[in-house]
């Protein structure tokens, strides 16, 4: 168990320090600034569950992870395929990702993603806008 920990803490060190090193941000056409340690972050336990060694289920801190991508990401298609590219450079930093866990994860998590699975070969180019946010 505490080897699993350690491996964690690890990979999130990494996750951390790669996005950085990557660039803090990335311009979307609507001119504003996507965060990328941020989506990152966010995402870095539905990476340990997109491992398989982890967790056999998404940990609620992943489908939170993915509200708060959804809340990250502008609504059209060139800020899906930004924040796609920015979980995919995450993704390279996680080599054992298993792509049926990365397709099965928005609907294990209730979400509708705007970017499709994101693993080590994701095609960003695939993302489509996010549908219009309800406000009541």
């Amino acid at each position: 168990m505490m080897m699993m920990k350690s491996n964690g803490v690890r990979k999130l060190v990494a996750v951390a320090v790669g996005l950085v090193v990557m660039t803090a941000t990335v311009r979307v056409e609507r001119g504003e600034a996507l965060n990328c340690s941020t989506i990152g972050t966010a995402f870095y336990m539905c990476f340990l569950y997109m491992e398989g060694d982890h967790f056999e289920v998404p940990p609620p801190e992943c489908c939170d992870g993915l509200e708060v991508i959804k809340n990250e990401i502008g609504p059209k298609q060139a800020d899906c395929e930004a924040g796609c590219e920015c979980l995919k450079y995450a993704a390279s930093l996680f080599p054992n990702l298993q792509k049926q866990r990365a397709e099965a994860l928005p609907g294990l998590c209730h979400e509708d993603l705007c970017f499709p699975p994101i693993t080590n070969d994701t095609d960003c180019s695939q993302s489509r806008g996010n549908p219009p946010k309800c406000m009541y």
